[in-house]
């Protein structure tokens, strides 16, 4: 049920009320005696309770931030080896040199800001860059986890976002009016969804589910609303001070999203995370983050600003955990901490003197600051009469300082968890399954690597005692060295000067006549073994994460059977729709928060367009009135639209939260499939009983069911049958003079329209077959008459 503020403004329960609460102080002692007793004590309970909420919440706090901060490497482990570079950083400058884009000055720059990029510089003796040598094997990170989750999660967007519309809400009652709400409702967050991107939104959600296990998201604020200006009519008026008369209209309301990263999330672990998206556990959920104090003191909305502040023990965080703030944060600003004066030798080790207040000049300062949602009853903390639980949002700034509070209007998350045991804090994901294989593959191309390098070596021994010991024999030798080394690394021919005639004296032959000789080394047959061993890897990793080589678009490497196609077809598809499981649980989740936040917080009076298929009572019995002509729409197009009209509160409804809505909602062409059949089914029964079940159910219901078929097709084309003013329900049917000379006429077209003639035999199939078959026998009898030769003059 959403939150209806008018009945806890009776309560007292309201939002002016918590900020009451918050800022409760107790004055100075003269000022306080001046109070009237019921308003001191008043006063005093408030400043007593807001005291033990804030030592709740700050406990909180430090137990699941620093739980947080403690366990982040799960995380950022995952975060590393999704961006894991496809290349080495050190090719970019290093190609652009070689296509000509760069001069050598720009490449010493780009390689300064390398790890290991001097060495593919050569320098002079003064350290400027006078070549460079370009490599040709070079390191590359294997990223397995970003190819297998961004399958994964396209197999799923294209599951959800084809969907139209995004959400659909489905009605408990099967009623016509049921219906009627369930639709406008569906319509309503659809256009909710395209203003505010969920299907984009979805995406990230699905990607980070898989990427970190769970992916919980919270609305941005409770309610938004855009409002713009407009001419009050198509023609210009002006006011008296000529200016042209407007009046404002709400372009786009409703809910957005926002996805914290989950090393900030924390909640209420008595109970698993995923109570949440049925408001039947936690107590508490919230994220945190790190903001500059200024973007805190600026904003108008916020209150005790001048009360927030920090101890040794938040500053503390900043340093103790650097690594998780130096990975997901560019700066950190931490606030310094006031020194103990030189009289007071222990107020360094009070931890209760080490507060500081942050200040208007401290507004690059860093301070942790956290969105808290709580579930509380009003009455036990004062904050009005209301005695049922609701949930607060609090915007808590630095240790324990509430800053913001609103009572939320419905439950404030929801969330996705893939495959996760409830009984865990924290649970691997598909990502964390699969960094083991990305790291040996990683290592076993590196491995490859190394003994292609080890192929590529060559050695040219090069004999000084051809070139003459003169100034020109030098300078040939020089040369001759030159070109041999040439410029490319690992691809180069490495030069050995030495002695042909010393190395004879020593006994090694070298065959003094030659110039050089060329030593390579013998083939590597280990590069066969590392292959098959990268092939074992990627195929052990396929099987624990139950992919096939069908799911990567991979040719099998024989034929396979029919069993076997059938059995691989399954295995996917059943993990397929496991991973929707979580997903649909979470868009459940979505679709309750957004129905209760738009019943509670949207504009009173709510106008849509609606398939003219309703009739005119049934809108009015869920509360709405059809708006004639409105937006330029003949509300009486028998196939057309209408706008209607009513509060926002008719929405109000019993609806079905469940997978249905998912990626096996039912289409809309099986719904009519199964209505069909039904309808088949009533009319292949003994004529007796057929006319017994179609008198009980009347023109009205059989009118709907044939209504229903063409909505659920969704072909474009509307039937609206209905009863006409003072029609009687009753629904007889008969085989008198009238009905067979109809008949007759039918049977009378088949050589004008055989096509038509078939189609009415179907519909008289259900309706009636009695005279169904006797079309079927006078058609025939006519064909027959047709075929007939005709006698000779």
């Amino acid at each position: 049920m959403p939150i209806d503020y008018e009945i806890l403004e009776q309560y007292g329960t309201t939002d002016e009320r918590l900020r009451k609460f918050f800022t409760a102080k107790l004055p100075s002692a003269g000022k306080l005696a001046e109070m009237q007793p019921k308003d001191r004590k008043a006063l005093e309970k408030d400043v007593s309770n807001r005291d033990d909420f804030q030592k709740m919440i700050s406990g909180w706090l430090q137990e699941h931030i620093v739980f947080s901060l403690g366990n982040h490497s799960k995380y950022s482990a995952v975060d590393m080896a999704w961006d894991s570079l496809p290349i080495n950083s050190s090719i970019i400058p290093l190609m652009q040199y070689a296509q000509g884009r760069l001069d050598l000055a720009s490449v010493q720059k780009s390689l300064d800001k390398i790890p290991n990029g001097d060495k593919f510089a050569r320098r002079d003796a003064a350290g400027n860059v006078i070549g460079v040598d370009l490599p040709k094997l070079t390191e590359v990170n294997i990223n397995l986890i970003r190819s297998v989750i961004t399958r994964r999660v396209a197999s799923q967007a294209v599951k959800y976002n084809k969907q139209w519309p995004y959400f659909k809400y489905e009605s408990r009652s099967q009623t016509e009016t049921g219906r009627l709400k369930a639709d406008l409702v569906s319509q309503r967050v659809e256009i909710m969804s395209d203003q505010y991107g969920y299907r984009h939104g979805q995406v990230q959600w699905m990607r980070d589910m898989l990427l970190y296990g769970r992916s919980v998201i919270f609305p941005r604020a409770y309610w938004e609303r855009d409002v713009q200006l407009e001419r009050t009519s198509k023609a210009v008026e002006f006011d008296d001070s000529g200016k042209v008369k407007t009046k404002s209209r709400v372009v786009r309301e409703g809910i957005s999203w926002v996805n914290p990263h989950p090393s900030r999330i924390f909640y209420d672990n008595n109970y698993p995370i995923s109570s949440l998206n049925t408001d039947t556990g936690c107590e508490f959920v919230g994220f945190w983050d790190v903001t500059r104090w200024g973007d805190i003191l600026h904003n108008p909305d916020y209150f005790n600003k001048k009360a927030v502040s920090y101890t040794s023990g938040m500053v503390d965080w900043f340093s103790s955990y650097w690594s998780f703030f130096n990975q997901y944060f560019t700066t950190i600003n931490p606030p310094a901490m006031q020194q103990g004066g030189a009289g007071n030798a222990t107020a360094l080790n009070d931890r209760k003197n080490q507060v500081g207040l942050y200040t208007g000049q401290m507004e690059n300062v860093s301070t942790i600051f956290t969105n808290l949602w709580i579930k509380v009853r009003p009455q036990n903390w004062g904050w009005g009469t209301y005695p049922y639980p609701v949930w607060v949002h609090l915007k808590v700034a630095g240790d324990a300082t509430v800053v913001y509070a609103k009572i939320w209007p419905s439950s404030p998350c929801a969330v996705m968890s893939y495959n996760e045991n409830d009984s865990r804090l924290m649970n691997i994901s598909l990502a964390h399954e699969l960094m083991p294989f990305q790291d040996q593959l990683t290592n076993l191309f590196s491995q490859l690597l190394e003994l292609t390098k080890q192929d590529l070596m060559a050695v040219a021994v090069l004999n000084t005692d051809v070139f003459p010991d003169t100034e020109d024999g030098k300078k040939v030798l020089a040369d001759f060295k030159a070109l041999m080394s040439g410029q490319n690394y690992y691809a180069s021919m490495q030069l050995l000067t030495v002695s042909f005639a010393k190395m004879q004296q020593m006994g090694i032959n070298m065959s003094a006549d030659n110039i050089f000789k060329v030593v390579r080394a013998a083939p590597n047959t280990a590069l066969n073994e590392v292959y098959t061993a990268i092939s074992n890897v990627l195929n052990m990793a396929e099987r624990l994460a139950v992919m096939s080589q069908h799911e990567q678009g991979q040719v099998a490497k024989h034929e396979i059977s029919a069993t076997e196609s059938t059995a691989i077809s399954e295995s996917t598809d059943t993990v397929y729709d496991f991973i929707s499981e979580p997903i649909e649980e979470g868009r459940a989740a979505m679709k309750r928060i957004m129905l209760e936040s738009l019943i509670a917080c949207s504009t009173e009076e709510i106008e849509l367009p609606v398939a003219n298929r309703y009739p005119d009572k049934i809108i009015q019995a869920a509360g709405f009135e059809v708006k004639k002509g409105s937006d330029g729409i003949d509300s009486d197009d028998p196939v057309g639209y209408k706008t209607i009209a009513g509060s926002k509160t008719d929405l109000n409804h019993e609806y079905c939260f469940t997978s249905r809505d998912g990626g096996n909602r039912p289409a809309g062409a099986q719904a009519a499939d199964v209505l069909v059949r039904m309808i088949q089914a009533i009319g292949g029964l003994h004529p007796e009983m057929q006319n017994a079940i179609l008198s009980a159910m009347g023109k009205e219901k059989l009118f709907e069911m044939f209504n229903l078929i063409f909505h659920s097709v969704d072909a474009g084309v509307d039937l609206k049958l209905q009863l006409a003013p003072g029609e009687s329900n009753e629904l007889v049917m008969s085989q008198d003079k009238q009905v067979m000379q109809a008949i007759q006429r039918l049977a009378s077209q088949v050589e004008h329209d055989s096509h038509t003639l078939a189609i009415m035999q179907q519909i008289m199939s259900v309706v009636s077959p009695q005279s169904a078959q006797m079309l079927q026998q006078l058609t025939q009898q006519s064909k027959d008459q047709q075929q007939q030769p005709q006698p000779q003059q």
